[in-house]
């Protein structure tokens, strides 16, 4: 037999996974983990040969079949191996090769040899243990494993339930079960519910495990996604574990009731259990869930298993284990004592090893108290340890997943020498109270839910009393932790406590008072001014929803505080020191993410016209790049992460030296908005893509344009170098991709496939294959040797604005407007992933250099950092820009009203400009607004996809209006009132009364609210009623405007897909339809007599129609970019636009001419209004500012800005900050 083992050629893959699988990040932490050498390790997972013994040591780590992956070489007999495998067939013990291993004209797509980990084999695997424990080490429960198998292998259960006390050992013996018999199942996934997750965020994880996330649209309602999920497991055999039941279920009630917001657990066990499907769910809990009770039996397919306590013999060899050295004879009296309670053994053994020299009797006779549940006993522990001990508990309690020596370390104050914590780490392993893998600790979920209780019970206890200690010590929430984490945080720590304190306190001024006396006792005890008592309070009034404008915390330390989403006007945090804490960012729509090289660093860009860097380890904003004036499209970094190139509508490129943090080159040449940038591979030449069609090379040495590209007959949105340099792709709102020659500046190649925009390119890293995203929602990828268009990726439903390659060349990530980023396996064409929690469109996404994070931005003010493997988003960076979309005057002129990106709508007065009304409208930004023309009424619509009908005179909300499935950004009342009157005139010409082939649709006393929305439909609503009388449908793309006919029960609408149309709302069909814009018809507007129509696009253009006859009369040209709004003066004949160069333009419409141009606003200008008596005009804009116009002499009267989140805040002194963030925290109105 041979001395030494190495891992078979094609089972490499499948170790590598095997290591990331049983929570070992590296080689390193695995090599630790064993007491191996690294380069043991790293033979053994590349291949080579190892000893024997370590090869069966380290497969037995890895949970992995050595004799199944071993490769005993060709010069074994066959006797050897037939002793090997102990008289087994050779075919057995060497698997033959798949299909799919050998199938022809695959080998392109594999990954380079050598690489750690293949992205692709963890996103392909059907296997997804989450938490499950490692079992390596399990003694006893065969006659359970044998029961459980017969029931859900052979009887075919659909629901089992394995029940018992805490710490009994339901989650080992179902991880060993599970890992006997998973290769009987498709899928097999393990997921633990400790943390208490909703219902829908379980199922939606596993809904997107088990199909292709292309196929993926969930639905709204909780009922519809179990019936969802019912699909799947009919479709495949699924194996299912849902571990740690009992965290969902109430406490110190009815046994088997559900905590409060999860009794839809209930019904969808109750759908596994009778509905007929293929797959089997295995719950484990301490009790049994009240639907078990009625669909359980001996010969049904809904079965439970009580688990018992251990055996004499079983109980020996956990003790022996822990360092018991006595016979078993004497462990039954033990063994009683605690009921074979594994848990309770282990917990216990230490004490009798270490304190009574392995004496059970003596022990025995000592300890008096006679443990009923496991909670005793482990409070009886618990009050043991030594302070540090305690301290760890309590830490891995708070962060509630394995965490590092070095993080526990880091959390503990006052700190603690690393000795004095590596013998306290010791010691509670010995002690059996945490659990350790590789080189990280965590807790079993019966000691985490005791320690969390006893934190809870402790800090409710202390702000009753006022005396401090936990909070002191401990953070309650971790802004470090995963985002996953912190919401674990929120609601098994924070929200517990909360609901006491509304408990015992009973009023928001009683909770208030306490709390103030709990900061004041801070601020007077000097110990207690360091630790994370300030941190922790500042979070209490946070999520009490308590306003601390005007408050004190100068000369304290903030560690852990979340102030992102906070305002603390006037707070006073003068010569305080922040640690860990959180605010907000001045960043606003985010426009661009890349990774440096090394992927320590994370560059951003967004519509405030600046770019951040970041430093991805502690997510902590390191440098601010100021210079352009407009938005910043796009960003790269040189090959040696020096330095960064940036694009923006403003005109210019600028690349900017990063070790300075300052602007080394200005490239000006463009004559339109730079979209695009990309360096050379060699990091000599800049490409730049621009509105004015062409694209440039450019020297980085010296800036000089080397050379112009011509041949797009559109704006160029998007460029990619190939890897060699050679090539370069280039993308068009002409819908073409062109292939140029970089020497030669010839182009190549003109690809045609795509219907409509081509918004971005990315060359494989291979330089095989180049991935093209598109607005007709689609993703080609084109094999760069013939220039074919080998696959086609379908399943976003909405643009898409971007896509990344993974570094091995398999997969690629795309980003689009329906708020989510997709992971594609390119060999296959399948969707392997989705990820979904952006609130608005993501405009790039990212893969950072090792594969396994990927990064996005998005127009919701967030930066997203996700975890490839498991599709969790890690952490989340929001940003501050209270951007105004939407503002007009109320009918007579008397009030304005202004709808803002921080989801409040403002009523100010348009004489003395104060607000009236501040009134808290959506979820997300407002995008629309409308006065009703004959009453108090006021319409809002929103990204959440809700229109909201207000009184707006008292701030009172009449009607919630429900069924657009995406943002609202069109409103309109018809000015017509509900009883018709016969028409006197042709509605077409000035005077004009009702046409009775256009009668009212009846809609009551209020009228009709027309609403227009992203999801290509518009909506007519009865307002008294509150209900959609129609839909209508016809446009192909979003509606972003609509408008009423003054006279006539017509509306006109504008669309994503270039076109107006007229619609007769009576019979609900278009009348006609208007061509001639080539981009968004972003706003339409009819003028006084009706018989014009203003449209303003994102071509540049506005245009004059002729209603009756659908003629455009004139074209208005003259807006350097695009054009977001316009609307006619109350003569008809004069107009008002505004667009991206950031100029409001005044037009005679008749002759053409551009009258004059007002100017003053710093960023895109999003909508424009005039007063009812043509003297004033509005402008909102994404600069947070409304500006009010006199337009008789074309200057500015005033803006109106609401206060910023940080207004008046007081930092003189403070420590903690970089200066980029001190920066940050001045520009939203700190002092």
């Amino acid at each position: 037999m041979p001395r030494s083992l190495k891992v078979r050629t094609e089972y490499i893959g499948k170790v590598k996974l095997a290591v990331r699988r049983n929570g070992f990040p590296s080689q390193r932490e695995l090599a630790e983990d064993l007491r191996l050498a690294l380069c043991t390790v790293s033979n053994f997972l590349t291949g080579k040969p190892v000893d024997r013994a370590i090869f069966e040591e380290i497969c037995q780590k890895l949970s992995l079949n050595w004799k199944e992956i071993a490769d005993v070489g060709i010069d074994t007999s066959l006797s050897e191996l037939d002793s090997k495998t102990n008289g087994s067939k050779i075919s057995e013990a060497l698997p033959l090769r798949s299909c799919s291993q050998a199938e022809p004209g695959n080998e392109v797509w594999k990954a380079e040899p050598g690489n750690e980990v293949s992205h692709l084999e963890i996103l392909r695997s059907r296997k997804d243990l989450g938490e499950a424990p490692d079992v390596s080490l399990f003694y006893g429960r065969q006659q359970e494993i044998a029961t459980l198998e017969q029931w859900i292998l052979h009887d075919r259960c659909r629901l089992v339930a394995i029940l018992g006390v805490g710490g009994i050992g339901k989650t080992a013996l179902s991880a060993k079960f599970v890992s006997e018999i998973a290769d009987n199942f498709e899928y097999v996934v393990w997921r633990s519910l400790r943390n208490s997750p909703p219902l829908e965020e379980i199922l939606t994880e596993l809904i997107q495990f088990f199909t292709p996330p292309q196929h993926v649209n969930l639905p709204a309602t909780e009922y519809s996604i179990v019936s969802r999920f019912l699909d799947y497991l009919r479709q495949h055999r699924c194996l299912i574990v849902l571990d740690n039941c009992e965290s969902i279920l109430k406490e110190s009630t009815c046994v088997g009731e559900y905590k409060s917001g999860y009794e839809g657990y209930g019904y969808l066990l109750k759908c596994i259990g009778e509905t007929q499907h293929q797959s089997c769910v295995v719950l484990t809990s301490r009790e049994k869930p009240s639907e078990l009770v009625q669909m359980e039996g001996e010969r049904l397919s809904v079965r439970s298993l009580r688990l018992n306590g251990l055996s004499e013999l079983e109980g020996y060899k956990i003790l022996e284990t822990k360092g018991y050295s006595g016979s078993v004879a004497e462990l039954k009296p033990l063994v009683e004592r605690y009921s074979g309670n594994p848990l309770a053994l282990k917990v216990i053994a230490t004490t009798i090893t270490e304190l009574f020299d392995n004496n059970i009797a003596e022990f025995l006779n000592q300890e008096t108290i006679i443990f009923g549940e496991i909670w005793k006993l482990i409070s009886e522990q618990f009050d043991r340890l030594s302070p540090v001990e305690t301290q760890v508990m309590y830490w891995l309690a708070i962060e509630r997943e394995w965490t590092s020596f070095q993080d526990i370390r880091e959390n503990i104050f006052p700190s603690v020498a690393r000795r004095e914590l590596l013998e306290a780490i010791a010691s509670l392993q010995r002690r059996s109270l945490i659990e350790k893998q590789s080189s990280s600790f965590t807790q079993q979920p019966v000691i985490m839910e005791y320690i969390t209780n006893r934190l809870i019970e402790q800090v409710q206890a202390e702000i009753k009393t006022e005396e401090i200690s936990l909070l002191h010590k401990f953070a309650l929430i971790k802004t470090q932790s995963k985002e996953f984490g912190i919401e674990a945080q929120l609601r098994l720590i924070v929200n517990p406590i909360i609901e006491g304190l509304r408990s015992d306190f009973r009023t928001e001024a009683n909770i208030r008072k306490r709390l103030d006396n709990l900061l004041h006792k801070v601020r007077s005890e000097d110990e207690l001014r360091l630790g994370y008592a300030a941190g922790n309070l500042i979070n209490l009034y946070r999520y009490l929803g308590l306003d601390i404008a005007r408050y004190d915390f100068s000369k304290l330390t903030i560690r852990q505080a979340f102030l992102q989403d906070m305002n603390l006007h006037e707070v006073n945090f003068s010569n305080s020191e922040f640690i860990h804490s959180l605010f907000a960012q001045t960043f606003g729509g985010v426009l661009a993410v890349r990774f440096s090289p090394d992927g320590q660093t994370l560059a951003t860009s967004s519509t405030n016209c600046e770019i951040q860097l970041w430093e991805v380890a502690n997510k902590q904003q390191i440098l601010t790049l100021q210079g352009h004036n407009n938005w910043v499209r796009c960003i790269a970094f040189n090959p040696d992460g020096k330095l960064l190139v940036s694009a923006s509508d403003d005109g210019t490129l600028r690349v900017w030296d990063l070790s300075k943090g300052v602007c080394k080159n200005v490239l000006r040449g463009h004559s339109g908005n730079v979209y695009g940038s990309a360096f050379s591979p060699d990091g000599q030449l800049i490409a730049s893509t621009s509105h004015d069609g062409t694209i440039r090379l450019w020297s980085v040495e010296n800036g000089n344009c080397l050379r112009i590209l011509s041949g797009h007959f559109s704006a160029v949105i998007h460029s990619s170098f190939s890897p060699c340099g050679k090539l370069l792709a280039t993308g068009s709102f002409d819908h073409t991709i062109r292939i140029w020659d970089v020497y030669s500046g010839t182009c190549l190649h003109t690809l045609t496939e795509h219907k409509n925009w081509v918004t971005g390119l990315s060359f494989s890293p291979d330089g095989k294959w180049l991935a093209s995203p598109s607005c007709d929602r689609t993703i080609r990828i084109w094999r760069v040797a013939d220039w074919q268009c080998i696959r086609v990726l379908e399943g976003h439903n909405g643009w898409i604005w971007g896509v990344d390659w993974n570094p091995d060349s398999q997969l690629i990530a795309s980003c689009s407007v329906d708020c989510t980023v997709k992971i594609w396996e390119i060999m296959t064409g399948e969707c392997l992933r989705t990820l979904a929690g952006h609130g608005i469109q993501i405009w790039r996404v990212a893969f950072s250099p090792d594969g396994r994070t990927i990064a996005t931005g998005a127009e919701d003010q967030t930066i997203g950092l996700w975890d490839v493997e498991s599709g969790r988003r890690i952490t989340t960076m929001t940003g501050y820009s209270n951007w105004v979309r939407s503002a007009i005057f109320s009918p007579n002129g008397a009030a304005i009203a202004t709808g803002h990106k921080d989801k409040t709508l403002r009523i100010w007065d348009s004489n003395s400009y104060q607000c009236l009304q501040q009134l808290l409208a959506h979820a997300g930004g407002i995008s629309s607004i409308a006065f009703h023309p004959h009453s108090s009424l006021l319409a809002s619509g929103g990204h959440d996809s809700i229109v909201k009908v207000w009184n707006w005179r008292i701030g009172e909300c009449l009607a919630v209006l429900k069924g657009h499935s995406d943002e609202v950004w069109g409103l309109a009342f018809s000015p017509i009132p509900p009883t018709p009157r016969r028409s006197q005139a042709e509605p077409w010409e000035p005077g004009g009364g009702y046409d009775p082939k256009f009668p009212p649709l009846q809609g009551g006393l209020g009228g009709i609210l027309a609403s227009s929305s992203f999801d290509q439909t518009i909506r007519l609503w009865d307002i008294e009623n509150k209900t959609c009388l129609k839909v209508l449908l016809g446009h192909r793309d979003r509606i972003p405007t609509l408008a009423f006919h003054p006279k006539v029960n017509i509306l006109a609408s504008g669309s994503d897909d270039c076109t107006i149309k007229l619609w007769n709302i009576t019979e609900g069909n278009c009348c006609n339809t208007l061509t001639g814009h080539n981009a968004r018809v972003g706003t339409v507007a009819f003028n006084a007599d009706g018989n014009l129509l203003l449209s303003a696009s994102l071509d540049g253009t506005l245009k004059i129609w002729h209603v009756g006859t659908g003629e455009c009369l004139q074209t208005l040209q003259g807006h350097a970019n695009w054009v977001m709004s316009a609307a006619f003066f109350p003569d008809g004949r004069t107009v008002a636009s505004a667009g991206c160069d950031r100029t409001i333009k005044i037009w005679d419409s008749h002759t053409g001419q551009c009258l004059h141009t007002l100017t003053g606003h710093t960023n895109w200008i999003w909508t424009v209004a005039i007063s009812p008596d043509g003297q004033k005009l509005i402008s909102a804009s994404e600069d947070e500012s409304v500006r009010i116009w006199n337009l008789e002499t074309g200057s500015c009267i005033t803006t109106l800005k609401p206060k910023r989140p940080y207004e008046g805040m007081q930092i003189t002194g403070v420590t903690g900050l970089t200066l980029a963030q001190e920066a940050m925290l001045k520009e939203l109105g700190a002092i």
